[in-house]
């Protein structure tokens, strides 16, 4: 008996894990682009990076160490997602892709509080994104820059969704190996 599906065996495992990972990409998404608010639990993770970003970068001058906290939240899911990918891992790219996203939302309220400083912040420090803004005599722009980040990590958690279901439709991707990474060979 034909049939019209294009895969012969669907690999239901990898689906069942990519549909959790669409799930978790969704929830990531809708803490800070429809309620306004951290993602729970990772929003707390996000803002230790972001303090250890600070801390292992106050040694690398003014600039660099107001910048680091910022970076490092967005650089450390974006690493993750680079390795996971490396590993071919679809549904943890989906989700640390996402996780990326949420976190550029997050230095975008920060940076949109640049001008009027009302975030509350920890220890009672320095607004980063104030101090730098205000050296750099952007201040003014703080808006259309918290925007552009807000708008790119709202694409990044709509990519990461988008990813999740694309084995659906591009056969090639349903073919992606789930590895774990060689430790002995990585020592090496």
């Amino acid at each position: 008996m034909a049939t019209n599906c294009r895969y012969s065996v669907v690999d239901t495992k990898l689906m069942a894990r990519l549909a959790g990972a669409m799930a978790a990409c969704a929830a990531i998404g809708y803490f800070p682009y429809v309620k306004g608010t951290d993602v729970p639990l990772l929003g707390l993770f996000d803002f230790g990076i972001h303090e250890l970003g600070h801390l292992l970068f106050v040694w690398a001058g003014h600039t660099v160490h107001f910048l680091a906290g910022s970076v490092m939240q967005v650089v450390v899911p974006a690493a993750l997602a680079a390795l996971f990918f490396l590993w071919g891992n679809l549904p943890a790219v989906a989700i640390t892709t996402a996780w990326t996203g949420a976190s550029l939302h997050d230095v975008s309220v920060y940076v949109a509080d640049a001008p009027h400083q009302r975030l509350r912040l920890w220890g009672g420090g320095q607004h980063d994104w104030a101090t730098l803004l205000g050296d750099w005599g952007m201040i003014p722009a703080a808006d259309e820059i918290a925007a552009g980040l807000s708008i790119l990590g709202g694409l990044l958690v709509i990519a990461a969704m988008g990813l999740c279901a694309a084995p659906a439709f591009v056969p090639g991707l349903v073919d992606l190996p789930v590895r774990l990474p060689n430790l002995r060979q990585m020592a090496s």
